[in-house]
């Protein structure tokens, strides 16, 4: 160790070498956190409602058995103000119901900011400093399993029975989203590019890291996702901006990225997985083909990264060389970027032209050849959604419309391009939706620990942490993977790491907190519980209606009604499966609570006017107009009645 190394060693805790696997105690809450995160993600990304009371109630589980068995931790002042913001960010969001043009969304999305609130409690208080690279080397392998699960999807189609040819084709499974996918991928491959580059990993760590490194990024490739692709370089601009080991950080890359842009490459070049159309027995040959391939790929990135790891214990390069080679990598990215201008032309009109092309129009469908995706630069019209947010802004600037309203609000708008649920911009949308006060709790709360990791950055796997965490960050806010519970827990989850790589001594929690920390655990869990239960109900009600089990599909939604009473949907289930069944009498009376329950609700309209006749029908047809002008159903609806009619 040089001088300079010693002076560095001095000024950091001993916790700064990542203390390898040992210690039983630890494991669990190791195993924990990583599945929490990851399995959130593996169950269609935790996007569905059905799914957030499990994960809550998994979350609330740990908290209590912490705070009964131990209480002990060494969160620090950081965190406080991390849950507290995150905190106060969840009351904001319960408070707006009482204004929301939404009410029953707005009560869905309390049910949903649970989850991301008690996992990060969870993270905070399980994760200590000495846990740190453990806890990254679990979840680089969970996020290596699921994606590669993914993967799998697609390179042996027979056995796990997912192909469609035709609709998109672009790698989702199992996080539901080839965006959110694809961002998950990124997170991994950046938590994995840093164990590679870590003096400290173990050999383990290092096999674990070197597969993620291979299969990762065939996997991102495979969504074709544009965006994350985005991220990616975002998450290397900030490791290498963060990180004050560049010269570590880029050997790294000169030996992983060959074999990674190998695979890639391979990938691109199976015609049957990257053309829409394809004929299962093609898409089945070149994935076996390619996966053969992947695994020799695997094998050889193992062996670039032990020796990765062998020559990085024997060789210690001294100041000025490190120095030197730190100009000859910037003269390369120099030249590199020059080349670029070059070959775009004018820097003005080449942003000019990449402008117009993410403004103009979406495309009515992805190319038959998806590696086009990527010469693209649609912004698949987002900038329309963006506007109608701001304009929702500049309507409503203190309070917002209530959480969850924006889909809604975009129904009135009378000749919608397209049907959109979220604003895809997390920091546009809640300022649409809770005005300032909404969006200054969420931004405190999420970029603390993007600054404690510049802070800390001379941790060895810090500047990789904010890599991916800077690559969530910046997806968050051209799409909607907050709304993928599981990868903004994932996210979160690294969020914890770093703030967990500032902290100090253990210490262990008062007696009089621990006893109100209890009870609002408790409070939270039943409150899940109800959600769950009311939830669970409702999706079996649509189930057993489309199974063409009415009588079951009535006893379930009169279930989720007695659960759910603020909320139309349950009546609305409940009407459909009556009137399916015959009783049209009974689907009446069943879609007038509905438009009673929430005024506001066109499907509850469009279905009183199916039931309905004459003035009645007539009056709920023009309120479904008012709702939502351009509803591509409630104009079908019309021309049936007026066919019947005739």
């Amino acid at each position: 160790m040089t001088a300079s190394q010693q002076e560095v060693a001095a000024t950091l805790p001993l916790a700064t070498s990542a203390p390898r696997f040992g210690g039983a105690r630890a494991l669990p809450a190791v195993l924990f956190v990583v599945a929490a995160a990851v399995g959130t993600a593996a169950a269609q990304g935790g996007y569905f409602s059905t799914s957030w009371g499990w994960s809550t109630l998994a979350f609330v589980l740990a908290i209590e058995i912490w705070l009964v068995l131990s209480g002990r931790t060494d969160a620090g002042r950081l965190d406080v103000v991390f849950l507290g913001s995150f905190t106060l960010f969840a009351v904001w969001v319960a408070l707006s119901t009482s204004w929301s043009v939404n009410p029953a969304q707005s009560v869905q999305e309390i049910e949903r900011i649970l989850v991301l609130l008690t996992g990060a409690v969870a993270f905070v208080v399980l994760v200590r400093r000495t846990l740190v690279a453990q806890v990254t080397l679990v979840l680089v392998a969970g996020i290596t399993i699921v994606s590669g699960y993914g993967l799998a999807t697609r390179l042996f189609p027979r056995r796990l029975g997912f192909y469609d040819p035709v609709a998109v084709y672009r790698l989702s499974e199992p996080i539901g989203y080839w965006n959110g996918l694809g961002l998950f991928c990124v997170m991994g491959t950046i938590l994995a590019l840093g164990l590679a580059a870590h003096d400290e990993t173990s050999i383990v760590g290092r096999v674990a890291a070197a597969i993620a490194l291979t299969l990762l990024p065939v996997t991102l490739y495979f969504t074709f996702s544009r965006g994350a692709v985005g991220a990616a370089v975002v998450a290397l601009a900030v490791t290498a901006s963060v990180s004050p080991r560049r010269l570590r950080l880029a050997g790294t890359l000169a030996v992983t990225a060959p074999v990674a842009l190998s695979a890639v490459l391979l990938a691109s070049r199976a015609a049957a997985l990257t053309h829409r159309y394809s004929p299962i027995t093609a898409v089945s040959g070149d994935g076996r083909r390619l996966a053969l391939l992947l695994v020799a790929l695997s094998l050889l990135q193992v062996a670039a990264v032990l020796g990765l790891g062998v020559a990085a214990s024997r060789f210690e390069f001294p100041e000025g060389y490190r120095r030197a080679t730190g100009a000859v990598v910037l003269a390369v990215l120099v030249v590199a970027l020059a080349g670029g201008l070059v070959r775009l032309g004018n820097p003005v009109a080449a942003g000019q032209r990449a402008y117009d092309s993410f403004v103009a129009p979406a495309a009515a469908d992805d190319p038959v050849n998806l590696n086009n995706r990527f010469a693209s630069f649609s912004g698949n019209g987002r900038i329309e959604v963006w506007r109608y947010a701001w304009n929702e802004v500049q309507a409503h600037p203190w309070l917002g419309t209530g959480a969850g309203s924006f889909e809604r609000d975009w129904q009135l708008n009378p000749n919608p391009p397209f049907k959109v649920r979220d604003a895809h911009t997390l920091y546009l949308e809640t300022l649409a939706e809770l005005g300032p006060v909404g969006l200054i709790l969420l931004s405190v709360a999420l970029s603390l620990p993007l600054c404690v990791g510049v802070w800390v950055r001379r941790r060895r796997l810090t500047p990789y942490l904010a890599g991916a965490y800077g690559a969530f960050l910046v997806q968050a806010g051209i799409d909607w993977e907050w709304e993928l519970g599981g990868v903004a827990l994932t996210a979160l989850l690294v969020g914890v790491l770093m703030l967990a790589s500032a902290r100090d001594e253990v210490k262990s929690t008062r007696d009089r907190v621990r006893g109100p920390a209890i009870l609002a655990a408790m409070l939270i869990a039943a409150a899940a519980l109800a959600g769950l239960l009311g939830n669970t109900a409702l999706s079996s009600a649509r189930t057993a209606s489309m199974e063409g089990r009415y009588a079951d599909a009535q006893a379930e939604a009169r279930r989720a009604r007695s659960l759910m009473p603020w909320s139309a949907r349950p009546w609305i289930a409940l009407g459909e499966a009556q009137y399916s069944s015959g009783d049209r009498d009974g689907a009446l009376t069943s879609f007038r609570r509905a438009v009673r329950a929430d005024a506001r609700e066109w499907s509850a309209w469009i279905d009183l006017a199916v039931a309905a006749q004459g003035r009645e029908r007539q009056r709920a047809l023009e309120r479904a107009r008012a709702l939502f002008p351009g509803s591509p159903e409630r104009k079908k609806v019309d021309e049936d009645l007026a066919k019947g009619r005739g």
